[in-house]
């Protein structure tokens, strides 16, 4: 979802021109961010800058099928007017136009989600709350689903985790259905690197129904956000994938109604790249049935949402190239838009989720639950949290046993 990956590397004179780019976008970036910080007050600031070596930073990743913990950081319900618009005046220098409406419609979502389960404690005779899954239950979640009210779109955190007038330092944002990580680092020879990873988007509803005719409230968001769809081309390009592979294929890829816990995301992939590859040994490789349409996947999920490049990665790997080693494991109805459907592509170092559910959700009693709960993730497992980038600033910058004439930062 968040990086920009070009399918040829970048030599001699558009690697230069995209470094200065790079350099100029990431200086707007860290102009509007300063801006922001400026006008907080100490307490404010207190709650959003954290040490870069706070746990906080890379724990608690919120997965396809986990729930997710309470964030740290400045929370956008603890700012005024001037402060939440110099925000997205940083953010929106960050995403890009696609990434940025997205995540602000996944912050929208949630007004709509908290107006229609005050619906369903209104008109309990008339709505039905659905509660999880069954695999939502074989994967740990709580059978019992009571939802407080409360819900927020300004119930989303900020983290800065070090300081950005550092060579090193990251940014976390996170909340109901969001969850955002980038590491940025700045070599001593000015080459700035970002690593996005992991990443969590999530919509319910994922397509807005409209409301019921019933209910003496407003229900303004409701209303206004009735057809609108976030995060369903996703779904969509999942269920795509599915439907092109021969039917051989398809059998073998297919983990069941309900695919064993231990193969989903979760708590149960770990960081390290050698073990999520043996845990991919019963994932079917789909080459070269589907490329092009696994391109367009993972296109929607890795290009066009960070407007800085990336040149690292871009001279690394391509979507081309993830899309050529992609093995997959699916299991639900991918022939039905309203049914439930969940889908796992593996490449290399690369993971990616998606799963669309029925559960969680609001509906007129007797009505069938479409699977509009989406919930999608990329992980690359060698750069998760920096693992790769951290390492690298280390060895260039602070290692001087091995580079006597290194600055230290």
């Amino acid at each position: 979802m968040i990086v920009f990956i070009s399918s040829t590397p970048l030599t001699g004179g558009a690697q230069d021109d995209q470094s200065v780019w790079l350099e100029y976008q990431y200086d707007q970036f860290l102009g509007r961010l300063e801006n922001f910080i400026n006008v907080l007050n100490s307490s404010q600031r207190n709650a959003l800058i954290h040490p870069l070596d706070d746990p906080a930073r890379t724990t608690g990743f919120c997965y396809v099928l986990t729930e997710c913990d309470t964030p740290k950081g400045l929370r956008l319900l603890q700012l005024n007017g001037d402060q939440r618009r110099s925000f997205h005046n940083a953010l929106s220098a960050l995403l890009s136009s696609q990434g940025y409406q997205k995540s602000i419609g996944v912050m929208r979502r949630q007004a709509v989600l908290e107006e229609m389960e005050s619906t369903w404690r209104a008109y309990p005779r008339l709505m039905t709350l659905m509660g999880p899954t069954l695999v939502d239950l074989e994967n740990g979640m709580s059978p019992q689903f009571n939802p407080a009210p409360g819900r927020s779109s300004l119930e989303y955190a900020i983290g800065i985790f070090g300081s950005p007038e550092q060579s090193f330092w990251a940014l976390r944002i996170e909340g109901h259905h969001l969850m955002l990580n980038f590491t940025f680092s700045r070599s001593a020879q000015g080459v700035i690197s970002v690593s996005p990873f992991p990443i969590f988007l999530g919509a319910n509803p994922g397509l807005t129904p409209p409301p019921p005719d019933f209910p003496y409230q407003a229900l303004t968001a409701w209303r206004e956000e009735t057809g609108k769809a976030l995060l369903w081309r996703q779904a969509s390009l999942a269920r795509e994938v599915i439907a092109l592979l021969p039917r051989e294929i398809r059998e073998k890829a297919n983990w069941g109604e309900n695919a064993p816990s231990r193969l989903y995301g979760g708590t149960q992939v770990p960081l390290e790249t050698s073990d999520l590859k043996k845990r991919s040994e019963r994932l079917v490789a789909i080459e070269p049935y589907c490329q092009a349409l696994c391109q367009n996947v993972m296109t929607e999920y890795i290009q066009e949402y960070l407007r800085i490049p990336m040149p690292s990665i871009s001279a690394r790997i391509s979507v081309e190239q993830i899309a050529s080693e992609a093995k997959i494991a699916w299991h639900g109805d991918w022939e039905n838009s309203n049914s439930p459907f969940y889908l796992r592509i593996v490449s290399g170092d690369y993971l990616i989720e998606l799963s669309a559910s029925n559960g969680y959700q609001v509906v007129k009693k007797g009505a069938i639950p479409p699977a509009i709960h989406i919930h999608s993730a990329i992980r690359n497992v060698s750069e998760d949290w920096d693992k790769d980038l951290m390492r690298k600033h280390i060895h260039e910058e602070h290692i001087h046993e091995e580079r006597p004439d290194a600055k230290h930062h």
